[in-house]
């Protein structure tokens, strides 16, 4: 039995949905906050706090225009 159309098959390629998107930036903010802790001797806990700070500046223009 054949398929239909070969290109309707999945071919293991990422589709950049939602759940990539997390997934990415869960890794962005925490290796941001990995460096941020490591590089300036500051520790974890000020590590995310500068981190959230950071994070929180990156949305805001999206906050304001939606």
């Amino acid at each position: 039995m054949m398929p239909k159309d070969l290109n309707n098959l999945p071919n293991g390629i990422t589709s950049y949905g939602f759940s990539e998107y997390l997934s990415f930036m869960d890794g962005v903010i925490y290796n941001g906050w990995m460096e941020v802790s490591s590089l300036s001797g500051i520790g974890l806990s000020y590590g995310l706090l500068i981190m959230t700070i950071a994070t929180r500046a990156i949305f805001i223009p999206l906050q304001l225009y939606s």
